[in-house]
């Protein structure tokens, strides 16, 4: 008897641990290549790899002055260097200005004249395989 009520005790206390220490883990919204709808020849996807990319972490911006929405990525250890890649065919939910996501892709060289209008910004055109994003920051 004085076994099984410990047993039930350190049963009730471990429930209880287990429970508070649950992580709440945020959702996350993954897009595969196929749901991008890329177009051959269509936003520099016949230009020059210049690098390639994974599980890379941006934030969505449209650039108005382009009429296109980008993906901006900060370039560690520089002052204010940021690689902008140019996305075509964007998802709509994911048109979300200021909208943290991952993706998977290549950059290709941006043969347009160079849009920048502040120094440290990179053009390129981005060819997205793969995305994801929380829902809640929509």
């Amino acid at each position: 008897m004085k076994n099984s009520v410990i047993t039930v005790v350190i049963m009730s206390l471990l429930s209880g641990y287990s429970c508070s220490s649950k992580q709440s883990v945020s959702p996350t919204v993954n897009v595969k290549r196929a749901d991008l709808l890329f177009t051959e020849g269509a936003c520099g996807n016949e230009n020059r790899v210049v690098k390639r990319v994974m599980r890379e972490t941006g934030t969505v911006n449209y650039i108005a002055r382009l009429n296109k929405y980008a993906i901006v990525v900060y370039v560690p250890d520089t002052f204010d260097s940021h690689d902008v890649g140019l996305v075509c065919n964007l998802p709509a939910e994911v048109q979300v200005n200021g909208l943290k996501v991952t993706f998977d892709g290549i950059y290709r060289e941006y043969d347009q004249k160079n849009p920048a209008i502040a120094g440290g910004e990179t053009y390129y055109y981005l060819v997205v395989n793969s995305l994801s994003y929380n829902p809640d920051e929509l």
